[in-house]
């Protein structure tokens, strides 16, 4: 899904990538709408989809990293969402991710950021919410009770999307056997 952009992005995907599946929204629709209206054509194309995968176009994916997470995910029935381990980039020996946490009040927040990766995170394990930088959904879940709200532009989506899985009884894993590297860059004070 192309979000509104600009640029002459959908012709050269046509050319350089025909066998790519091209949306153009007339709108940004934001992070949570783009991929909402990217699950609709999902929907519409391949109807028998048995996972998304959500991956941020500032990543950066370590060799077999979407295979990990399947195999994850078709081991594990009762898991909806799986989110890679996410290590910064350039400094990919340092923590972006590994997997989010809410605090009482509902406010997310990630485990690790900027920690040194010495294997403290290398045990799957249950997380409150996953990334949506890099993440499986399965479809299943999402039929039934959809992606995102799209009310969340950007930010707290993901948040939102590991409370509803979970009140739909679902789990939520973080994987640290599917590494990505994300050149994430944080804004706040």
């Amino acid at each position: 899904v192309d979000n509104a952009s600009s640029d002459d992005v959908g012709d050269w995907l046509a050319q350089e990538f025909p066998n790519v599946v091209y949306y153009r929204s007339e709108q940004n629709l934001g992070f949570a709408g783009g991929n909402n209206l990217g699950w609709e054509v999902i929907q519409q194309r391949f109807p028998r989809t048995k996972y998304i995968a959500l991956l941020n176009q500032d990543t950066v994916v370590a060799s077999g990293w979407l295979a990990r997470l399947v195999d994850y995910l078709e081991a594990h029935a009762e898991v909806a969402c799986g989110q890679s381990k996410l290590l910064l980039h350039p400094e990919t020996t340092r923590f972006n991710t590994a997997g989010n946490v809410c605090q009482f009040l509902g406010f997310g927040f990630t485990t690790g950021y900027r920690e040194l990766d010495e294997g403290q995170y290398d045990s799957p394990r249950s997380i409150d919410f996953p990334s949506g930088a890099a993440c499986l959904v399965r479809a299943e879940a999402i039929r039934e009770f959809g992606l995102f709200d799209s009310h969340f532009f950007l930010y707290h989506e993901d948040t939102e999307l590991g409370w509803k899985s979970r009140l739909a009884g679902w789990d939520v894993h973080y994987i640290p056997d599917s590494v990505v590297y994300h050149k994430y860059v944080y804004k706040g004070d």
